[in-house]
């Protein structure tokens, strides 16, 4: 693995025949058949983050640390950032599903919703702090969680 992306708090992705690893400063893609690394890239976290998330969806990878208030989407192929989009503080998870990228902001209680096509993020607030997301269903749902930076 690139010594460039520590992984302190890490998720998994699995898609394509690669692992997605989140680390606290980027993303690795993993060859899941031999193991070897197909790319990382540290995605612009200028500080190593206590939480990273990864997910799969609507054609590319997308990465969040709690560091950074901002959800990188990555070409799937080359692990390079194409775009950014303005999240809550503390991110904590990331879900595809229901038409939409989901983060789960830990330091400000609330939700963002991400359209991978553009345009400005909706923020929902919960009145917690959640820890992950998922999107199935018809629904959203987050599970509890401690704030993360």
């Amino acid at each position: 693995m690139d010594d460039r992306v520590q992984h302190l708090d890490a998720t998994l992705a699995a898609g394509g025949g690669a692992v997605w690893v989140a680390g606290s400063t980027g993303v690795e893609k993993i060859d899941a058949v031999t193991g070897g690394e197909l790319g990382s890239s540290p995605v612009g976290v200028p500080i190593p983050s206590e939480a990273a998330s990864v997910a799969l969806g609507a054609g590319a990878a997308w990465f969040a640390a709690s560091g950074v208030q901002r959800l990188s989407k990555l070409d799937p192929e080359s692990v390079a950032p194409v775009d950014t989009f303005a999240v809550g503080r503390g991110p904590a998870g990331i879900a595809a599903g229901e038409g939409a990228m989901w983060v789960a902001n830990s330091r400000d209680g609330t939700v963002s919703r991400v359209d991978p096509r553009g345009g400005a993020p909706r923020t929902i607030d919960l009145g917690q702090t959640p820890g992950g997301v998922v999107a199935r269903y018809g629904s959203v749902w987050t599970s509890p969680g401690e704030p993360r930076s």
